[in-house]
């Protein structure tokens, strides 16, 4: 197993990627679909709407995609967690957006919503080399071989449809039916499951919004790799 180089935890400096514009109408649209995001060079929630979160033991602020990102570890336990929103649930339509980054080639959780009961979780499964959005019965993957890269995950939950998606680096979503998804009034976390940190992984401009993000919306987000944020 490869082991990648940490990076200096209380390192702070700017990176690749790009500020929206004033007024640009795509950056606008994504912000009015936002129901939480966190650019993660702090733990407040950007949009305003109050799904601020909390450092746990040793999760700290780095180098990141775009400014600073969230380095969450697994020898200290670290995260961040928020406390339970309907924002954050799956009772209506949501789609998750992030960069995330692995230190080493184990398996990592990226976001959780799994307290007692498992409402969401998308992870990397070291095992199966899948990339995972799953809830209690059934769920939707992408096969990944991790590196020392920054990678744009996108997973939605299409209430309408009943349907669920999973697409990397802008690419072709993988779909599959889903029928039973239940809400549960656990935290939202952000690199563990159930307050446990899996392995050390980078996480950067996590969005989850209300929408179905069209691929102008995602080619904006991605911006040709370089990322974008939406709250500079």
């Amino acid at each position: 197993m490869n082991n990648y180089r940490r990076r200096n935890k209380f390192q702070v400096a700017m990176n690749s990627g790009v500020a929206p514009a004033a007024g640009d109408p795509i950056g606008d649209a994504l912000r009015a679909a936002a129901t939480a995001y966190w650019n993660l060079s702090s733990v407040t929630d950007n949009t305003g709407r109050g799904n601020n979160g909390t450092l746990q033991n040793d999760a700290g602020f780095v180098e990141g995609k775009i400014g600073n990102a969230l380095l969450c570890t697994t020898a200290g336990n670290g995260f961040m967690s928020v406390p339970n929103d309907t924002d954050l649930t799956l009772s209506a339509t949501r789609y998750f957006a992030f960069w995330f980054k692995f230190a080493n080639d184990a398996s990592v959780y990226f976001v959780s919503k799994a307290v007692g009961s498992t409402e969401y979780v998308i992870d990397y499964s070291s095992v199966t080399d899948l990339l995972q959005f799953r809830f209690g019965s059934g769920g939707v993957t992408k096969a990944f071989t991790p590196n020392n890269e920054w990678h744009f995950l996108e997973c939605y939950y299409n209430s309408l449809a009943a349907q669920v998606g999973i697409a990397l680096d802008n690419g072709s979503f993988t779909t599959s039916e889903v029928f039973t998804i239940t809400p549960n009034a656990s935290e939202f976390e952000i690199g563990a499951l159930e307050f446990t940190a899996d392995d050390d992984v980078y996480m950067d401009e996590l969005g989850i919004y209300g929408d179905i993000l069209t691929q102008e919306q995602r080619d904006y987000l991605y911006n040709s790799g370089a990322g974008r944020t939406l709250y500079p």
